[in-house]
């Protein structure tokens, strides 16, 4: 059954003289991904503004404003509702087998950008042909 969690975020700036304008990115936007879900979110900014929204180049939103006005204070307020699916259950122990498998993975050549960071000449580590097993296990697990 999903979890709903209703977030509200406040951030005030208060100056002790008035200021001429503030300029200001917010990262309050919770993302969607694996189990969370981003339902509804709404940034609230006084005094009011016009807010541009980008997507960064690794997935978050981006809300950006400029106050060009005199003002002593600024609120920003994030508000959200966001659905957290739940986890799948962690089994009591793996398969014999496992290390097995991750022996196996280990010995098997690495592909894909190791081999090409490989032949560039960069090592690569040990560990990185089990990637593609720890992510098989981490999509069959939920998260």
């Amino acid at each position: 059954m999903s979890v709903f969690y209703s977030i509200r975020h406040l951030t005030r700036f208060r100056y002790s003289s008035l200021v001429s304008e503030s300029i200001l990115e917010i990262r309050k936007e919770p993302r969607t991904e694996g189990r969370q879900r981003c339902l509804d979110f709404r940034l609230l900014v006084s005094p009011a503004a016009r807010i541009m929204t980008y997507r960064d180049y690794l997935g978050n939103m981006i809300h950006h404003f400029d106050v060009p006005g005199q003002h002593r204070e600024l609120q920003v307020i994030g508000e959200a509702t966001v659905e957290v699916q739940p986890a799948n259950p962690v089994p009591e122990k793996l398969d014999e087998s496992a290390w097995t498998d991750v022996d196996a993975a280990n010995a098997r050549p690495v592909t894909n950008c190791a081999t090409a960071t490989r032949s560039a000449g960069v090592s690569v580590a040990p560990w990185a042909a089990i990637l593609p097993l720890v992510s098989a296990f981490t999509i069959a697990s939920g998260e």
